[in-house]
């Protein structure tokens, strides 16, 4: 019984009945003879003595089975259907980190690029200090002087 309801299907099974097998058309379980019947080789007639635990009617199994078989269904469609959605997700996630993995790609190659025009531009402007520093300095008086004589030459 609890295992029934456990699992939803406590309206199927009925309740125990002393009823004899002979009476209605019923499948009888007895654990204890069922055990004792395989382990000692028991015969039947040692079986149909024994009084039996639990007896369910024709219709209630096949109602169970039934009910047991929708149930299966119904696992398997959620089973199927989280399978899907996983896969689904996985799916999203995958397209995710290849596009993540482009993007890294991307950046170390244009991180490449700006390192060596980094490097190009640091020799360039160490190439132009030594060259300023070499060239003579303009005097401010060179600077007086050059005006003077261009407007002594616009005076002429």
């Amino acid at each position: 019984m609890e295992i029934g309801q456990t699992y939803g299907l406590g309206d199927v099974l009925t309740q125990v009945s002393q009823t004899q097998p002979s009476q209605t058309q019923n499948t009888s379980y007895n654990a204890s003879s069922l055990m004792d019947q395989s382990m000692m080789g028991g015969s039947l007639s040692q079986q149909q003595e024994q009084q039996p635990i639990l007896e369910i009617s024709r219709e209630d199994m096949e109602e169970f089975y039934r009910t047991l078989t929708k149930k299966e269904d119904d696992l398997r469609e959620a089973l199927n259907h989280h399978r899907k959605t996983r896969q689904e997700q996985e799916d999203h996630l995958q397209a995710q980190l290849t596009d993540l993995h482009s993007k890294l790609k991307s950046i170390d190659n244009e991180r490449g690029k700006l390192n060596t025009e980094q490097t190009e531009a640091r020799k360039e402007l160490t190439s132009n200090n030594s060259q300023v520093s070499t060239m003579s300095r303009v005097r401010k008086s060179d600077i007086d002087d050059a005006k003077r004589r261009a407007e002594n030459s616009a005076k002429d």
